[in-house]
C-alpha cells in the first residue's frame, strides 16, 4: 500500500466521519455558536447532544453536552449572542410533538436581571406520560365515584320524588325572589329618600344653631362692659373669701373671735329662748291685753329670726383648692409658675353649691362662677366657666382608688375645652395634669400639685 493510498483513505475516512456527524445532529452543532449556560435538571428525559434550543418559541441555540452529577444532570446550552435570558425566566424539556424527540424550551419573563455567560440556571421538567395517565385515572375513578353517589341519590323513589317536587316549585321560587328584589329596590329607594330628608332637616338644625350661636354671641358683645364688671366683683369676693378662709385654717385672730362670735351668738339665742319659754309658763294662766299679746308676737319673731340666722351661720360648707402649677408643653412653656384658686359654698343637706374660681393667676387669669350640683358619682356645673359660657363635670372615683377626673368646655374662640386628672398622695394634697385646648391656638400640658381646705 502506496503513501497516496493512504492518505486518501484518511480524507474519505475523515470526509465520511463530518458527513456522519452533521446528518446525526441536523448541523446543529455548526450552525451555532455564542453564549453558553450550564442548567441543572433533575432528569433529562431523553434529550440528547445537539438537541435544539428554542427561545420564547424561536430556535435559538442547541445542546452542546450533557453530564450527570451528584444533584441531577448538567445541560450545557449553547445560544445565540443576541439573546438575553432575564433571571425569572422558565428552562424545562419539551417535544416537538406528540411523538418528537425532546428539546430545550426557555420561557422568558419579565425581570429587568439577566443570567450572565456560564452562570448555572436550574431547570423544570414536565410530567412524564406515565404520571399523566395516572392523573388521569385518578380523575376518572373520583368522577365515577360522583356518578354513583347520584345514582343513590336519584335511585331512591322518595329522594326522587322530593327532587321532582322542587324542581316544579322551582319557577315560584324565581318569581317570589324577584318580587322580594323589586321591594328590597323600593325600600331602598325609600330610604334614600328619608336620607335626603334628614340631611335637609340636619343643615336646617344647624343653621338655626349657627343663628342662635350668632345672637349669644352678638348679646355678649353688647354687654361687655357688664360681664367685665361682674367678672371684677366675682374677683374681689373671690379674694375676700380668701382671705377669709386663710384665717380659719391659720386659727389666726380675726378666725378665732369670728368662731367665738357664733358661738356666743348661739348660746345668746339659747338663753333668749329659754328665758321667752319661762316667761310664757308665767305669763300662761292670765289674759294678756292687746299690747302685751303684741310685744309678746314680736319677741317670738325675733327669736325665731336670730334662730333661723344663726341656723343658716352653722350649715354653711366651705371649701377650696389652691394649686401650683406650670406648663411644659404649648405655646405657655417657657412661662413661669401659675396658681390656680378655687371656693365652693353650699349648705349642710343640699346638693347645690356656687363654685368659684381663678384659674392661671399670674399668667393670664381667668375666672368662673358657676352653679355646680353634686351627684353620686361627681359633680357638675354651668355658668361662668373660664371668663366665658360654658360647662364642666367630674368624676370622683376617691371610694376606690385616688384619682379625680374632670372636664370643662367654655365658648371661646369657636370652643375650648380642658381635661384635668388628680392623683391624691394624701387626702388634701396631690398631683394633677391638665390638657388644655383653647380654641384656634395652640394646645399645652398642664403639670402641678394641689392642696385643699375646707371649714
Amino acid at each position: 500500500m502506496n503513501r497516496e493510498f493512504k492518505v486518501g483513505l484518511t480524507v474519505f475516512l475523515a470526509l465520511l466521519a463530518l458527513g456522519g456527524m452533521v446528518f446525526i445532529t441536523g448541523g446543529a452543532l455548526f450552525r451555532h455558536g455564542g453564549n453558553s449556560y450550564e442548567i441543572l435538571f433533575r432528569d433529562a428525559m431523553g434529550l440528547e447532544q445537539g438537541a435544539p434550543a428554542y427561545v420564547s418559541g424561536l430556535e435559538s441555540g442547541a445542546v452542546r453536552t450533557l453530564k450527570l452529577a451528584p444533584e441531577g444532570v448538567i445541560v450545557t446550552v449553547v445560544l445565540d449572542p443576541s439573546v438575553r435570558i432575564p433571571k425569572d425566566s422558565k428552562i424545562l424539556i419539551g417535544t416537538g410533538g406528540l411523538l418528537g424527540k425532546p428539546v430545550l424550551r426557555i420561557e422568558r419573563g419579565s425581570s429587568l436581571e439577566y443570567f450572565q455567560p456560564g452562570d448555572r440556571l436550574s431547570g423544570e421538567i414536565p410530567p412524564d406520560f406515565d404520571s399523566v395517565l395516572e392523573e388521569i385515572q385518578k380523575n376518572l375513578k373520583a368522577l365515577g365515584a360522583t356518578f354513583e353517589n347520584f345514582n343513590e341519590v336519584l335511585g331512591d323513589p322518595e329522594r326522587k320524588a322530593r327532587l321532582g317536587k322542587a324542581l316544579d316549585n322551582l319557577p315560584d321560587l324565581v318569581e317570589d325572589s324577584r318580587s322580594a328584589m323589586r321591594r328590597i329596590g323600593a325600600a331602598g329607594t325609600e330610604i334614600q329618600e328619608l336620607g335626603r330628608m334628614g340631611r335637609k332637616q340636619i343643615k336646617v338644625l344647624s343653621d338655626r344653631l349657627q343663628e342662635l350661636g350668632s345672637h349669644l354671641d352678638q348679646v355678649v358683645l353688647e354687654n361687655r362692659e357688664e360681664v367685665r364688671k361682674s367678672i371684677a366683683s366675682l374677683a374681689s369676693l373671690l379674694k375676700r373669701a380668701d382671705e377669709t378662709f386663710a384665717q380659719f385654717d391659720e386659727d389666726r385672730m380675726a378666725g378665732k373671735e369670728m368662731r367665738e362670735a357664733i358661738r356666743n351668738l348661739s348660746k345668746a339665742a339659747r338663753g333668749i329662748e329659754a328665758l321667752s319659754s319661762s316667761l310664757s309658763d308665767a305669763l300662761g294662766d292670765s289674759t294678756p291685753t292687746s299690747g302685751e299679746k303684741e310685744s309678746r308676737i314680736n319677741l317670738k319673731q325675733t327669736l325665731q329670726g336670730a334662730g333661723r340666722i344663726v341656723s343658716a351661720v352653722g350649715s354653711i360648707r366651705a371649701s377650696g383648692e389652691v394649686a401650683l402649677h406650670r406648663s411644659v408643653a404649648g405655646k405657655d412653656d417657657q412661662d413661669g409658675l401659675a396658681m390656680d384658686f378655687s371656693l365652693l359654698l353650699g349648705k349642710d343637706g343640699s346638693p347645690w353649691n356656687l363654685l368659684l374660681e381663678g384659674t392661671g393667676l399670674g399668667n393670664g387669669s381667668r375666672l368662673t362662677a358657676s352653679a355646680l350640683y353634686r351627684t353620686a358619682w361627681g359633680r357638675v356645673w354651668g355658668g361662668i366657666v373660664r371668663g366665658d359660657v360654658g360647662i364642666g363635670a367630674a368624676l370622683d372615683f376617691r371610694s376606690d382608688f385616688p384619682l379625680f377626673l374632670s372636664a370643662e368646655w367654655w365658648d371661646e374662640q369657636g370652643g375650648s375645652w380642658a381635661f384635668r386628672g388628680k392623683w391624691y398622695v394624701k387626702p388634701r394634697w396631690g398631683l394633677y395634669y391638665e390638657r388644655l385646648e383653647p380654641g384656634h391656638d395652640p394646645a399645652s400640658d398642664i403639670v402641678g400639685v394641689f392642696y385643699q381646705f375646707s371649714k
